[in-house]
């Protein structure tokens, strides 16, 4: 791990380490899964995050759960902790954040997944720290069982400015 992960890892509380998850709408639980999250996407034995991304002029990082259901018409929910990167390379404490949505089109089923967000720039980090936004775009999601891919593309618009993903 990058010395600036292992700054962000130690901002999440010892207390919050147990074995058994804390509710997740709490910050505790949101912080325990985050971290869980990112145990397993960094782990080198999986096919998860590069740590090379850690390394890069990294800006922040979101960490959501989001459930999404839906036929035809469908909606999703979720929450989770922002945390930003400062000049000297130090992390923020963690920021809760939620998240909900409308969408339609081809749609049918529902799922629950983690979503790891490694923000790059300025803009896309100061349009996340905004009270409200609205976000528009494409997403195109294939689970069956425990395995799934995701390819999104969108642009975020929020009271503190504009960014894309």
């Amino acid at each position: 791990f990058s010395s600036c992960f292992s700054t962000f890892i130690n901002k999440i509380s010892k207390a919050t380490m147990s074995a058994k998850s804390p509710d997740r709408t709490t910050m505790a639980g949101m912080m325990w899964n985050a971290n869980n999250v990112l145990e397993k996407a960094l782990d080198p034995k999986t096919n998860g995050i590069p740590t090379s991304l850690f390394q890069r002029d990294l800006k922040g990082i979101a960490i959501i759960s989001v459930v999404e259901a839906g036929f035809i018409f469908g909606g999703n929910v979720g929450t989770g902790i922002l945390l930003s990167r400062g000049e000297g390379g130090k992390w923020s404490c963690p920021s809760a954040i939620g998240l909900t949505g409308v969408g339609w089109g081809f749609i049918a089923g529902a799922s629950m997944k983690e979503v790891v967000y490694l923000i790059f720039d300025d803009l896309t980090m100061q349009s996340l720290a905004g009270d409200a936004g609205i976000k528009m775009g494409g997403q195109a999601e294939v689970t069956i069982g425990p395995f799934s891919r995701t390819a999104e593309a969108g642009i975020h618009l929020s009271n503190k400015g504009v960014g894309g993903n």
